[in-house]
């Protein structure tokens, strides 16, 4: 063919014949790819909503511009894609043009990000002559893997022995096509947590996650794991809502699921957390959600699912799981007392095996022996996932097996009710509480002043003990960031009463299940009258443990007793700081299903001679009056020091 051209066509003729040959490939490679970017530019499509979804881009707090939420280096294919949308696009198209593998995932730029090849593709309607499909083998076989028809996302409930899981957790459940309800512990799930150190300890632990010591990351695991971790050995309650995401959706949502692959993201317990992330992976799945604006500074598991429970259409089902601990709880409560006495024998390794020969047993109705030895499974199999080991309760177990393996073709029990209430029932997280009172104090030689008051709080997260439990874990509060003003009447100024940085008080009622110790820890300030340090607002940290009983005298009772210890701090202490230690006692009593009365007495005792000791009497009677509003009547005396209050919470 050269040999053709050099004789047919002159010297001039040849080198143009030489440089047509030479070039056109080259203006066929490139030629598309500028007439994409042409098109890109001419529609500012880098401003686009869904790109800045799929490049986790937010608004900076100072400045006109953004910046990716995304902090491994591998999502963003242009060094400056960070924070500039249009760079990283232009470099996105030109990636897609080239098979070169890309880190950390070592597959080139269509398989490393198939959601923003995806959308690109359809919103530029770029064909595959102006830009060929590249096969990517591993993301179809991950894709036939999950295979789903639908997507479930999963609330675990609270957890207060770790500190990441206080405020439940959530993850998404990909259901599979075909597979019946029983099933679904075989399916993989999307989750998304801290990447922490083996040997950190607790404190490391929360200070990290509190600043964002830590990366987050997502993983892929199958159900029945989570399930193991969350309901069998934590005793978690899960609530799974399933989502209607259309087939194109559901494919979008996998495609950004294999993008995260390439990153990881700063994590942050209260703000930048597992629920945030998934909230931002579901509105790549379908743009036109608004999942996270009401999340700017913190966000809690209860808060995005109230949220996406409260999008209409977005949930076509809800359903409970109930963990071990909670199935045995549902059984008992649809037993007799003298059945219950039963159970209680049949728990016991060493007395169970008499009482299934017992008559007392034997002589039930066959649906109640059934339910007697299913409610001892529940109770064992609970103990077993918390000691692996114990060879003699693994005996048993099987022995119970056996024993409701004969017990067939029976009705169904009457129907359980849950032992938790789903998360989006309870109340806001947030409360602005308003309270009027007057103060008493008493002195030496008859002295006495009255001063009436006034006081405003703001709460932005999350509850304390006196509240309403629906949706929420029961005898437990975490306070965050609390501050109380009160203006004097007769002195005419607004003081600081208290700030809370954080306050975490956890009561586990003992019972035959759960032996766990109660616990509190609080830190922040408060203002002190026991003569200390004058009427001074010392820094304190303090917390302890101690036990809980809960009764059914009245309806629920529920009493605690703690040890604490209490360290403070201020420039009006002789040293500037006190140590002190004591205890607390405190007793919750129900009035029916919308109020409750709280009655607390703590005494601490100091080191130092001129503030030996500090005690204090409280009482709270709260009445709750609607899903957002509450009133409070709240008492409070300590020597020479007597205060009363009405107030009216409002949550949202």
């Amino acid at each position: 063919m050269l040999k053709l051209c050099v004789r047919g066509f002159s010297a001039l003729g040849f080198c143009v014949l030489i440089w047509l040959c030479g070039s056109a490939p080259v203006l066929a490679a490139e030629a598309p790819l500028e007439g994409l970017l042409s098109r890109a530019e001419a529609r500012r499509l880098w401003e686009h909503p869904t790109w800045h979804l799929l490049l986790h881009y937010r608004p900076d707090r100072l400045g006109s511009g953004v910046t990716s939420e995304a902090d491994g280096p591998g999502f963003f294919l242009d060094p400056r894609g960070k924070t500039d949308p249009r760079l990283e696009m232009r470099a996105t198209l030109a990636a897609f043009y080239s098979e070169e593998t890309l880190e950390p995932t070592r597959q080139s730029a269509q398989c490393a990000f198939p959601a923003r090849h995806r959308w690109l593709r359809q919103t530029l309607e770029i064909t595959p002559a102006e830009l060929p499909v590249q096969p990517c083998e591993r993301l179809e076989r991950w894709i036939k893997a999950v295979d789903p028809e639908s997507v479930s996302l999963v609330y675990s409930s609270y957890f207060f022995n770790n500190p990441a899981s206080m405020f439940g957790h959530t993850l998404l459940r990909f259901n599979k096509k075909g597979r019946p309800e029983s099933g679904h512990l075989l399916d993989h799930t999307l989750n998304f947590a801290a990447n922490v150190e083996f040997d950190d300890n607790g404190v490391t632990f929360a200070i990290s996650g509190l600043m964002g010591g830590y990366q987050g990351v997502f993983s892929t695991t199958p159900y029945y794991i989570k399930v193991k971790e969350y309901s069998d050995v934590e005793s978690r309650d899960l609530w799974e809502y399933r989502l209607s995401f259309t087939p194109e959706e559901l494919e979008m949502l996998l495609f950004h699921t294999w993008e995260m692959g390439t990153t990881w993201f700063d994590y942050y317990f209260l703000s930048e957390n597992c629920s945030y992330f998934l909230m931002t992976i579901l509105e790549v799945a379908r743009p036109g959600l608004d999942l996270t604006s009401p999340f700017e500074r913190v966000t809690l598991p209860t808060d995005t699912i109230r949220v996406v429970h409260g999008t209409e259409g977005l949930v076509s089902a809800r359903t409970y799981r109930p963990s071990r601990g909670s199935q045995y709880w549902q059984k008992l409560a649809l037993l007799s007392p003298a059945e219950r006495k039963l159970a209680r024998e049949l728990t016991d390794a060493g007395q169970g095996r008499d009482t299934l020969e017992s008559g007392p047993f034997k002589d039930l109705p066959a649906l109640r022996q059934a339910l007697l030895v299913d409610t001892a499974i529940d109770f064992v199999q609970y103990r077993l996932n918390r000691d692996e080991e114990n060879t003699g309760l693994r005996a048993y177990l099987r022995k119970l097996l056996v024993a409701r393996s004969r017990l067939r073709d029976l009705p169904a029990y009457p129907e359980q009710e849950p032992h938790s209430t789903p998360p989006e029932v309870g109340h806001g997280p947030s409360r602005v509480f308003i309270q009027g009172g007057a103060a008493r104090a008493s002195g030496p030689e008859g002295y006495r002043r009255d001063e009436a008051y006034g006081e405003v709080s703001w709460r932005p997260a999350f509850r304390d003990i006196m509240e309403e439990e629906e949706g929420f874990a029961p005898n437990s509060q975490i306070t965050l960031s609390e501050a109380r003003l009160r203006y004097w009447k007769e002195a005419g100024n607004w003081r600081l009463e208290k700030y809370t940085l954080v306050d975490i008080f956890s009561l586990f009622p003992l019972t035959r299940l759960l032996y766990q110790p109660s616990w509190r820890f609080s830190a922040g300030w408060e203002r002190t009258r026991d003569g200390g340090c004058g009427d001074c607002t010392p820094f304190q940290m303090g917390g302890g443990g101690g036990v809980t009983v809960s009764t059914g005298i009245t309806g629920r009772e529920v009493a605690y007793l703690m040890l604490l210890i209490s360290l403070e701090r201020h420039g009006g202490f002789e040293r500037g700081h006190r140590e002190g230690l004591g205890g607390e006692a405190g007793l919750f009593i129900d009035l029916g299903a919308r109020a409750r009365l709280g009655l607390f007495r703590t005494v601490l005792q100091y080191s130092k001679e001129e503030s030996p000791r500090r005690e204090e009497s409280r009482g709270s009677l709260r009445i709750t009056l609607s899903s957002r509003l509450d009133l409070r009547l709240n008492a409070t005396a300590r020597p020479g020091y007597l205060e009363a209050g009405l107030g009216l919470g409002l949550y949202y």
